[in-house]
């Protein structure tokens, strides 16, 4: 059997992963919805003992607009609670 058209397109990197399509694969997503529009990193709001080894509890965590005023309505609620602002 010889080779085929679409071996062809294989050899040459047709079907390769293009660096757009490479981008996205890499883009934010949105650690609650999984989503990437308007993915960005937000302030995480927590402050979790961290002596500097491992990966910092505390920082930055990707979230979408809507998913991050949901954290940052949970976070406040729960500040409040650990200061005693029932």
């Amino acid at each position: 059997m010889g080779i085929t058209y679409g071996d062809h397109l294989i050899d040459i990197g047709h079907f390769d992963i293009t660096p757009e399509q490479e981008r996205e694969s890499e883009a934010l997503r949105c650690l609650r919805c999984e989503t990437t529009e308007g993915v960005e990193m937000r302030p995480s709001y927590t402050a979790y003992h961290w002596n500097g080894e491992g990966k910092n509890p505390n920082a930055d965590v990707p979230l979408c607009p809507d998913c991050f005023e949901e954290h940052r309505e949970y976070w406040n609620e729960m500040w409040s609670y650990a200061r005693g602002g029932y």
